[in-house]
């Protein structure tokens, strides 16, 4: 498909758009751009095109661009899950955080089964360095998650940092620690880490106990 692009002032504004899309099959954003301007640049303006735009300009860096080429798309496609998604990942790469964490928040109030914006509300918040309210957010999350292995995995590992690190809620991070033992019973990493918080706070009954299993 890519080897009609030097027809391509020929063509109409969708064929254009499809060897667009052939480019970023192929990990050519620079050229695939080139493709869906020349097709908006020929009056082809829809949704799809602008939201293809956006995902280019955002792989190319061009974030300022992306974000225009996604509020075109959702002119077109108003509330459209994938495009907020996309619109937020923009925000988050351009780190615009307050922009990024509201957008994250429209899409987990209108799609609360879509775990990564569950997490990254949280994330967000925790990068903020907001960690009270990151640390509430992710304890709020957590029952969600748990139908989801992956980020799960990652909400619970900031609780336990943020208990254990942050707030030296030793008692807090333990459980933490335990629940990601129960999720994940043949990842050792986290008895080893249950072993240097035992042995952190002087508990080094316990912590023999944990490096014994290890062992």
């Amino acid at each position: 498909v890519v080897a009609f692009a030097p027809k391509a002032p020929t063509l109409g504004g969708e064929d254009i758009m499809c060897i667009g899309q052939s480019f970023m099959a192929l990990q050519k954003d620079k050229e695939a751009l080139d493709m869906f301007n020349q097709a908006v640049n020929k009056g082809y303006k829809n949704g799809e095109i602008y939201f293809a735009k956006g995902i280019a300009e955002t792989n190319l860096e061009q974030y300022t661009n992306a974000e225009t080429s996604f509020r075109q798309s959702l002119f077109y496609m108003p509330n459209r899950k994938k495009v907020l998604i996309e619109l937020a990942g923009c925000y988050y790469k351009a780190e615009q955080l307050d922009s990024a964490l509201s957008t994250y928040q429209k899409i987990e109030k209108n799609w609360g089964d879509y775990y990564p914006a569950l997490v990254m509300s949280c994330q967000i918040m925790h990068e903020m360095e907001e960690y009270k309210e990151a640390l509430a957010c992710y304890y709020t999350k957590l029952p969600a998650l748990k139908k989801d292995k992956f980020y799960y995995k990652e909400a619970l590992e900031s609780v336990m940092r943020l208990e254990w690190h942050t707030f030296k809620n030793y008692y807090k991070a333990e459980v933490a620690i335990k629940n990601l033992m129960d999720a994940f019973p043949e990842n050792y990493e986290y008895n080893m880490l249950l072993m240097q918080l035992y042995n952190f706070t002087g508990n080094y009954v316990d912590a023999a106990t944990q490096e014994d299993y290890i062992m």
